[in-house]
């Protein structure tokens, strides 16, 4: 695998010239840019042209090719390093920790680690033989200091947020009192279990697979059925607490439906954990598909999400729902009368930097131990240094609002860049690494540079909501495009610790 670095001044750079031919290729050339202010700027930002970030046909944000794309399904997972589907089916397996970590582990097997997890969710990373994980349950005990909280954690596709979220799920969950040993006693919340353990009630949805770029009645019928099956599965798993109610018996208007199981939930008492993965989704099929007119139907797909489903949760948050997780890719739907605003964006926040992705130390761990059957010393510490050439590494947070920031790395790319190395293969990751000016969620880099190079000299700040009339300027007004391109991943905190902007 290749690397192409472009360091150079702004004020020195002829952007007409950015668009690099590079040679053909299968193997995955990631791209970045660190662009250093001029001296006393306050200035220091980079900008990071990943593999993953690439728009799809059918209007949805997709990271990586459509023969890996990630299924909506929940039990099956696709490894792209492991071809074989794996049926998730909990079992208990003693975890080993890697020598020189203490959050990096393979479930105990007679042979060396050869897959890493992609898709498969917490219960395949504490039970399935081979695969590698990393203890992020950490994060819970600092969650849980909050008896009642409203979460909002966005990062760009596939640093794991869907897997915390599934952690996060199996930890609350009353049904899995009797597992919890099994599941969480050798991880640090397993040894550091907090008052909320196993003590509620755990509703998920999912809005991945709701339709924007049809007719709106479209989308309504998407929304309903989604709702739909999320209650129809949560009063399935708990019936011993609700009572047996039939799910055909509740109203075929999502929003109202979901307003009378919380009305159930708070009048038998119980308590209720509930997560929305992917709440932007439904937002991404509309702004990202480079058809400006597709983002007039944001402020419909606004409305119907914010009065039948945000605004409902709101109500009820305290009585019954004491925790509420939402996960995504940028701030939709997150404006000045928006029920959203009652959530606490913990994105940029220093203390919950780590909670996704790897950090250096363990990027070391897992590299050494991954190549150390194939490879000599020496190889491997030149390994090590390509892995971190190539991968780079991203900063979601300023060191100004900790001093404990570190550099993260997006798991996939590393866990595939190692992949190729041990077994002399290559893997065609497609996506805008083969070329600077493709677009990203239908903006053109070399578009977008020549307006931050006029922006350079000002101070502007990540906007932590995305209204409906400001996501019309992407792409024109500098503060919603950088806003932008630091949520996709594009720009990145550089590592002077500096804000970006």
């Amino acid at each position: 695998m290749s690397t192409l670095d472009l360091n150079a001044r702004l004020s020195e750079m002829d952007v007409s010239k950015l668009a690099v031919k590079l040679p053909s290729s299968d193997s995955c050339v990631p791209v970045s840019a660190h662009f250093p202010a001029p001296r006393n700027s306050g200035i220091d930002f980079v900008v990071q042209l990943p593999d993953y970030a690439i728009p799809s046909v059918n209007g949805r944000i997709e990271h990586m090719p459509a023969k890996r794309r990630r299924l909506c399904s929940g039990d099956v997972s696709h490894d792209p390093l492991n071809r074989s589907p794996q049926t998730r089916k909990f079992a208990q397996v003693e975890l080993d920790f890697l020598p020189g970590s203490q959050t990096i582990y393979p479930p105990k097997s007679d042979q060396p680690f050869a897959s890493f997890p992609s898709g498969g969710g917490f219960d395949s990373l504490v039970s399935t033989a081979g695969y590698i994980g990393v203890d992020k349950t950490y994060y819970i005990e600092k969650l849980d200091k909050m008896a009642t909280y409203q979460y909002m954690f966005l990062r760009p596709q596939g640093w794991g947020k869907t897997t915390f979220l599934q952690t996060l799920s199996a930890y609350y969950d009353k049904n899995n009192e009797d597992k919890f040993d099994d599941m969480f006693g050798q991880l640090y919340i397993g040894k550091h279990p907090t008052a909320c353990r196993n003590s509620y009630l755990v509703l998920l949805f999912n809005f991945s697979c709701i339709r924007t770029l049809g007719p709106m009645e479209e989308t309504k019928a998407d929304f309903d059925m989604t709702v739909q099956a999320s209650l129809s599965n949560f009063l399935d798993r708990y019936k011993d607490f609700l009572g047996d109610v039939d799910p055909k018996s509740l109203p075929n208007d999502g929003g109202h439906a979901l307003e009378r199981v919380l009305k159930l939930v708070k009048k038998r008492n119980h308590e209720m954990f509930v997560g929305v993965d992917d709440f932007d989704a439904p937002a991404n099929g509309c702004l990202f598909t480079g058809n400006p007119q597709h983002r007039e139907t944001y402020g419909n797909v606004a409305s119907l999400l914010k009065t039948r489903f945000f605004a409902i949760m709101k109500k009820y948050i305290c009585l019954p729902i004491k925790k509420y997780w939402l996960t995504g890719l940028i701030p939709a739907f997150r404006d000045y009368f928006s029920p959203l605003l009652a959530t606490w964006n913990i994105s940029m926040t220093g203390s919950f930097h780590g909670l996704c992705g790897l950090t250096e130390d363990e990027l070391k761990v897992i590299t050494e131990t991954y190549l150390a059957s194939d490879f000599s010393a020496v190889q491997i510490k030149a390994a090590l240094q390509n892995v971190k050439r190539s991968c780079r590494g991203f900063k979601f947070a300023s060191n100004q609002t900790s001093p404990s920031i570190v550099k993260l790395y997006y798991p996939h790319q590393v866990f595939t860049h190692l992949w190729t190395m041990r077994t002399d293969s290559t893997i065609e990751l497609g996506g805008i690494g083969h070329d600077p000016t493709r677009s990203i969620a239908g903006l053109n880099i070399s578009t977008c540079l020549p307006l931050m190079t006029n922006a350079m000299y000002e101070r502007h700040y990540i906007l932590e909501g995305f209204g409906a009339e400001v996501v019309s300027d992407i792409g024109t007004d500098v503060e919603i495009t950088w806003s932008m391109l630091y949520y996709f991943g594009v720009l990145t905190y550089g590592d002077s610790g500096r804000r970006l902007v």
